[in-house]
């Protein structure tokens, strides 16, 4: 994990906005910015330092995983993090916007009255979004994961076999092959449930002459990759070919188009 380049672009974040510090308490934001894989804990960074701190039961976890500064740990959440930030002396506190109200007010009470608390959204999120070389290798392991899954599956795509079967088969797929979790709950829709955008695995049974459309895909060491797939169940009618081929032809000009500086319209 490349920690000086991502604490170089909180410091960003922190001159921008006038701040003393950054918490983070979002799952996908701890593991960004210090390795830890758990459930429940809080980052604080500073222009100076950055402190972990999680309650006893991530204790051994958050000391092996952990990359920061200094890692701690506290009885009652809130406290912890209002003590924190009284002895680092902040003042002004930078916070996701996605904290529950109910969590801002509960630190807002505990904390001083000359506190402020600035939520930010975007400006947190742009700090996960460009990608370094380790993230990009991350996300090419996990796209061939998704390959492999499906391969390991595709011969029991056949009529007769449940949409949700489908679904189920990959899941454990991706399992085997190394993914912490799937990545959505996976689209299986065959014949007209097709027309459905969002047509999560159902009782229906693949029929002979149909399409069947897949969404799927796993996360890998927390990388999301996603996938759909198009086929045929047989043979299928001719409308049906027409409909996919030209379908196909749409995607492969779009993607033949993809490069730096073209707009995405």
């Amino acid at each position: 994990m490349n920690t000086d380049s991502r604490r170089s672009k909180v410091n960003v974040v922190l001159d921008d906005h006038g701040l003393d510090a950054l918490v983070f308490l979002d799952q996908r934001n701890l593991r960004y910015h210090c390795g830890f894989t758990g459930s429940d804990g809080f980052l604080v960074i500073t222009r100076r330092e950055s402190v972990f701190m999680s309650d006893s039961r991530y204790t051994l976890q958050a000391n092996e995983q952990v990359e920061a500064d200094r890692v701690a740990e506290y009885k009652v959440k809130a406290d912890g993090l209002v003590e924190l930030l009284r002895e680092i002396g902040a003042s002004q506190v930078g916070f996701e916007a996605t904290l529950a109200y109910g969590v801002v007010c509960e630190l807002q009470n505990k904390g001083e009255s000359d506190w402020h608390w600035r939520p930010l959204g975007d400006e947190l999120a742009r700090l996960r979004l460009h990608k370094d070389e380790a993230e990009i290798e991350k996300l090419q392991r996990a796209a061939q994961l998704n390959a492999t899954a499906f391969a390991e599956i595709i011969d029991s795509i056949v009529p007769g076999v449940e949409e949700r079967e489908l679904a189920l088969q990959l899941e454990f797929a991706l399992k085997r092959g190394g993914a912490e979790d799937k990545s959505f709950d996976f689209i299986v829709a065959s014949g007209p449930r097709g027309a459905l955008p969002h047509g999560v695995a159902s009782k229906r049974v693949l029929q002979h002459g149909e399409l069947v459309t897949i969404d799927f895909g796993g996360r890998l060491e927390g990388y999301h990759a996603d996938e759909t797939v198009t086929l045929g169940i047989g043979e299928v009618p001719l409308q049906l070919r027409k409909v996919y081929d030209v379908v196909r032809e749409a995607h492969d000009r779009a993607i033949a188009a993809v490069c730096p500086g073209v707009p995405l319209r």
